[in-house]
């Protein structure tokens, strides 16, 4: 939270645009940017988004920070992974040829970081697959039941991929849970 604060000081007489050609989809993993960019700004982006956010990410927590931000965007292809029982930090690769900067404590990393890794890898390939490479059997593995059935794994459940959520949809979630 932090960086978001910190973020949220900046100030710019005229914001600078960040279009790049170059990017063709994107692929983030419990991004922050929403009080950065707001619902202007992430309606702008035009080019397919996979969203990943950890359910017990204390640092850049969900709701603000990933899925009231997804309601937001406005491009065709749109994903949200809400990923339960993970945290910030569940996803970072623990390869043994990496030596790691610093250690993280287990409770950090979640109740299974290697299931979440395995997560980030088969959506991430599914997503890159589809609209990298115009893959088109990969619109079959970017669905709800597809993950529900193939990816999803014990004890990290539920994993969710959501493809449409608007905010009158969200609010109403919301607050059905008060």
């Amino acid at each position: 939270m932090l960086s978001l604060c910190q973020a949220t000081n900046i100030t710019t007489v005229e914001t600078p645009s960040l279009a790049d050609d170059r990017i063709k989809a994107i692929l983030v993993v419990n991004p922050i940017g929403s009080q950065i960019f707001g619902p202007s700004g992430y309606a702008q982006i035009d080019r397919p988004v996979m969203i990943l956010s950890a359910t017990a990410d204390t640092v850049a927590p969900g709701l603000p920070e990933q899925i009231e931000p997804f309601t937001w965007l406005q491009t065709q292809y749109r994903y949200l992974a809400l990923m339960s029982e993970t945290t910030h930090f569940s996803v970072i690769a623990s390869t043994p040829s990496i030596t790691p900067s610093i250690t993280l404590p287990p409770e950090l990393l979640g109740t299974s970081p290697e299931i979440a890794q395995q997560y980030l890898e088969k959506l991430g390939l599914a997503f890159f697959k589809r609209h990298l490479q115009a893959d088109l059997r990969y619109d079959a593995v970017l669905t709800a039941r597809y993950v529900k059935t193939h990816i999803e794994q014990w004890p990290l459940q539920p994993l969710s991929l959501i493809l449409d959520l608007t905010p009158e949809a969200l609010n109403q979630a919301i607050a059905a849970q008060n």
